[in-house]
């Protein structure tokens, strides 16, 4: 049975080849994966940590568990992404658990991702709006939306078979997502990434609409 409720796929590791470690550096005095949890934590939807299964990250594993969040380890990170086995691994988890009609997946190296267009994401999602369109279209009552504040969020279509016992492995069909065009990506890969971030965060703090304005600043600077 499925439940109408959406599952927050916040993905993380330690094994970044440019800034290894990188989700666990600071911006505004909290680690970045910290940050972006309490941000999830305030949607009060499911959600879950996921890890890649190498050895190299069981000690983000223990770190996320310390901090008492739900961690799912069902995809290498040599290996293409899978969003529908950690679905399926999140679920299986617990007996309690309901498989749901939505996932959002948001990586953790994406400090300034912006929540707020959630609901209205989720909608356009059950009213099948287009896979890829402009922020304008999809927000028009907003003027758009923000440049750089972006998340997927996917239509989740369970196999007709993956919860049936003992079968492996946990495969799903995962249909095309709702992509939202991005004027500019705020992402983490790199020292100079992560020392803007930080003066971009200093000056405008959460306050999204200052966000775009301070960052472009400083890559022209910089650039």
């Amino acid at each position: 049975m499925q439940s109408n409720k959406t599952l927050i796929v916040v993905q993380a590791s330690l094994q970044s080849r440019r800034l290894p470690e990188k989700v666990l550096m600071s911006i505004g005095n909290l680690p970045m994966l910290k940050g972006i949890c309490r941000k999830v934590i305030q949607l009060k939807r499911p959600w879950v940590v996921s890890i890649p299964t190498e050895p190299a990250d069981d000690g983000l594993q223990e770190w996320c568990e310390e901090m008492g969040w739900t961690v799912v380890r069902a995809v290498a990170k040599s290996q293409p992404y899978d969003l529908g086995s950690v679905v399926l691994a999140w679920v299986q988890g617990d007996q309690g658990r309901a498989l749901p009609m939505r996932v959002v997946r948001v990586t953790a190296d994406c400090p300034f991702v912006d929540f707020s267009f959630l609901p209205q994401l989720e909608g356009l999602v059950d009213r099948g709006a287009p896979v890829a369109a402009t922020r304008t279209d999809l927000f028009p009552e907003r003027g758009g939306l923000p440049a750089g504040f972006d998340l997927e969020c996917f239509p989740f279509t369970p196999g007709l078979d993956v919860l049936k016992a003992g079968e492996q492995p946990c495969t799903a069909i995962l249909e095309p997502p709702i992509l939202v065009e991005p004027g500019f990506s705020v992402t983490v890969d790199w020292w100079h990434d992560l020392e803007w971030a930080r003066k971009v965060y200093d000056c405008a703090g959460e306050k999204y609409e200052h966000i775009v304005q301070w960052w472009n600043l400083y890559r022209l600077r910089h650039s």
